[in-house]
């Protein structure tokens, strides 16, 4: 197998470790010009692999910081024709949720909580549903900042509202990419009443 197959087979962090390994190895010297040789076109190819790991990388996050900035002005467009549109306003926290701006999220999701809470119709199921969604979202990023009392109470809020809109993994979550092994608000609810009835020395709350 060859040196190329090898280190694409290699994790970032090995990859990195073996090219530092090739640099000590030259610096410390003691070595034979063929092996110093063989050493230096070795951390050539790390080299190479890791730079080219690193541009993809790049890419990516360039692409989805694109992606990012399309959706919110899309959604600002939408709020300069219709103010406190509510599908705007839950585009525009997700995105911030996902660029883990919990400031600006939370400020976004309250504010359509008390615009949906105010102007809500009774037979408006979709505008039930996003007022569900806007508190079990608002309830992630208490999660997420270890509020873990307000973040059940928000939780518990969204299950009242609209069960069925918060049942499965909720977007909020899915964008997040919880580890946590609950698959819905509802589960995650129940694990945070839980563990909040335990003494503090004996919680575990935090998701990792």
């Amino acid at each position: 197998m060859s040196a190329d197959v090898n280190n694409t087979e290699l994790s970032f962090e090995d990859l990195m470790g073996e090219l530092e390994n090739c640099v000590e190895q030259l610096e410390k010297g003691g070595i034979s010009l063929e092996g110093a040789a063989e050493i230096y076109e070795k951390g050539m190819t790390l080299a190479v692999e890791a730079g080219r790991r690193l541009s993809q990388a790049e890419l990516k996050i360039t692409s989805i910081q694109e992606k990012y900035e399309q959706a919110l002005e899309a959604a600002n467009k939408a709020l300069n024709k219709t103010p406190n549109h509510r599908g705007a306003m839950m585009c525009k926290a997700l995105v911030f949720i996902s660029e883990k701006k919990y400031i600006k999220a939370d400020i976004t999701l309250s504010n359509l909580i008390i615009f949906l809470e105010r102007n809500l119709e009774d037979d408006d199921k979709t505008g039930i549903g996003t007022l569900a969604a806007a508190y079990a979202n608002r309830g992630i990023i208490k999660d997420r900042n270890k509020n873990y009392e307000e973040a059940l109470k928000d939780y518990v809020k969204a299950l009242g509202i609209d069960h069925e809109a918060v049942a499965g993994p909720g977007l909020g979550t899915i964008i997040l990419n919880y580890k946590f092994k609950s698959s819905s608000v509802k589960e995650r609810a129940l694990y945070l009443n839980e563990q909040l009835q335990l003494p503090e020395d004996e919680r575990v709350l935090s998701i990792k």
